[in-house]
């Protein structure tokens, strides 16, 4: 029987050991997602693809947020007031000298004024990339800019990095205790799946959030972003069946999962066992279980 979740985080993650498995135009994709932050200390990375920008910051960036716009400095002098807030707190990590912490700023600085004082943002600038030992302290360990750590006393710290879309940091924060009105909590999130259409992969690449929330119709996002990627322009059809099935242990645990891979092999046939031998090259159990589901 399968458990929840057993392997997603092996199946979202594109690495040199399975990208070379897909297609050219798949790879371009799933990079375009990955290559989300910037970072100084070593060459580009290919990361964890969850992590994405949100297409709707370019609406909402102006200026460059700063301290004096709203965001208090973390220091070693100060750092321990924001180790185990009080009060929900995102500590973002930036440079100036990176691009797309200037799109990721003004919907921190959004998200901060729209909840009314639940939440308080504040902000590590690393310019030279030398302040380490105040990062690693709020578990920001990676040369990853921009990238979130969501924290609480007495909550487990959620570590986010690279830019992720406003809706999925609603949901963490939802997640660390953050009290919001059910129809704006969903109103806030399909405006974002209205943008985040333009992208249809990261609807899938984001599945198992949706399918964890009880405030949405997981269901209704994950076929959009089937529906968005059958008709992305370039993708073949293993290419698009691989989007789904690489994607799809965050979402396989339910019903309606087993129903989309099952339809996704009625309507692909052709291609469909031929991606699920390259997904057993690197993770046998989802290959498996996409089988069982079927048989």
């Amino acid at each position: 029987m399968m458990s929840e979740f057993p392997h997603r985080k092996d199946v979202v993650a594109p690495t040199p050991q399975n990208l070379p498995l897909l297609s050219p135009a798949l790879r371009r994709v799933l990079l375009v997602l990955a290559l989300a932050g910037c970072s100084r200390a070593e060459p580009v990375r290919v990361i964890d693809p969850e992590n994405v920008v949100d297409p709707s910051a370019e609406e909402l960036a102006g200026e460059e947020i700063s301290e004096s716009a709203g965001f208090t400095e973390v220091t070693e002098a100060n750092a321990h007031e924001y180790l185990t807030p009080q009060k929900l707190t995102i500590v973002y990590l930036k440079a100036d000298w990176c691009d797309p912490c200037k799109q990721y700023g003004p919907v921190l600085k959004q998200l901060e004024d729209s909840l009314g004082g639940q939440i308080q943002v504040v902000v590590i600038q690393d310019d030279d990339n030398k302040k380490i030992s105040l990062r690693d302290s709020f578990g920001l360990d990676q040369p990853a800019f921009p990238s979130v750590s969501i924290r609480r006393a007495g909550q487990t710290p959620e570590t986010i990095y690279n830019s992720q879309p406003r809706g999925i940091l609603l949901i963490e924060l939802k997640d660390a205790g953050l009290e919001i009105d059910k129809d704006v909590y969903q109103q806030a999130l399909l405006e974002d799946l209205d943008v985040e259409e333009s992208n249809p992969a990261s609807l899938l690449i984001n599945a198992h959030r949706y399918v964890e929330d009880d405030f949405l119709d997981a269901e209704k996002i994950v076929r959009k972003g089937v529906k968005g990627v059958k008709n992305y322009p370039g993708l073949t059809d293993e290419d698009l069946v691989g989007l789904i099935l690489f994607n799809a242990a965050g979402f396989i645990q339910t019903e309606w999962g087993k129903r989309i891979i099952r339809e996704t092999k009625q309507d692909y046939t052709s291609v469909f066992d031929q991606v699920i031998e390259k997904i057993r090259t690197s993770n046998s159990e989802l290959a498996q279980d996409l089988l069982e589901i079927t048989r």
